[in-house]
């Protein structure tokens, strides 16, 4: 489904959301979802009158198994670069660079599904631009995971959360951590995402929120006990309110 112009959700893929960016100069996606989604992505570039040939990056808003887990087989089909930050990544021996999430066990040498390694090709960090729709904005968001990023239309006013907002189409709903997960990061990151200007949010599970996103950021901070700062709960529940 095209959730604006040049900006689709891919239909039907199990595991986190995947975006494709549609750009006169190539395409990209954003998240891969769980293994044995690639047929869902290639199919759907297809569509659009689009060569899979043409995809250039998959910028990972984290590096969790449900948001990666296609990337070994669509690298059997495509040269395309792995976008992840630094702090969900890991070093090899060999010099070169993982994916990695806090409570990963193992990691082996084969393309197995959630145990296979995959390597990043590209580590982007606060601040650094993607050239993708005239510039992909990268801020980091630690809290879900410590290299959660955001990725930031401005121009376009679209905003790329990843697992750190999650919605139904209408407002945001709570998060679920995971092992790695900082609540008060979480609170701070989301704070931050609360001072930009944004109309939609493509979001890492559900559907993407279309009209009035950042509205719905703020009124999602000042109701969730988790997110909200005590001052503004202990004034909700006052009885002198």
């Amino acid at each position: 489904m095209e959730v604006v112009p040049g900006i689709h959700k891919i239909d039907g893929t199990w595991g986190g959301n995947v975006y494709l960016l549609v750009d006169e100069e190539g395409l990209a996606l954003v998240d891969a979802a769980l293994p044995f989604n690639a047929g869902k992505i290639l199919r759907y570039i297809e569509r659009l009158g689009r060569a899979p040939s043409e995809l250039r990056y998959v910028v990972l808003t984290h590096a969790h198994p449900d948001h990666t887990g296609t990337i070994s087989t669509l690298l059997k089909r495509v040269s395309l670069s792995v976008v992840v930050h630094p702090e969900d990544a890991r070093r090899e021996r060999d010099g070169r660079t993982r994916l990695f999430y806090h409570g990963q066990l193992v990691t082996l040498p084969w393309n197995v599904p959630f145990l296979g390694k995959i390597f990043a090709h590209e580590l982007v960090e606060e601040g650094h631009s993607l050239p993708i729709m005239g510039g992909l904005r990268v801020l980091h968001t630690p809290g879900h995971t410590p290299g959660s990023i955001a990725l930031y239309l401005e121009e376009r006013g679209v905003l790329f959360t990843g697992d750190m907002l999650i919605s139904d189409g209408k407002r945001f709903t709570r998060p679920i951590p995971f092992p790695g997960t900082d609540l008060k990061l979480y609170r701070h990151s989301i704070e931050r995402l609360a001072q930009l200007q944004f109309d939609v949010a493509c979001v890492g599970h559900g559907r993407p929120l279309v009209g009035g996103a950042v509205g719905k950021v703020n009124e999602m901070l000042d109701n969730y006990f988790w997110a909200a700062p005590w001052w503004k709960l202990a004034r909700k529940l006052s009885p002198l309110r």
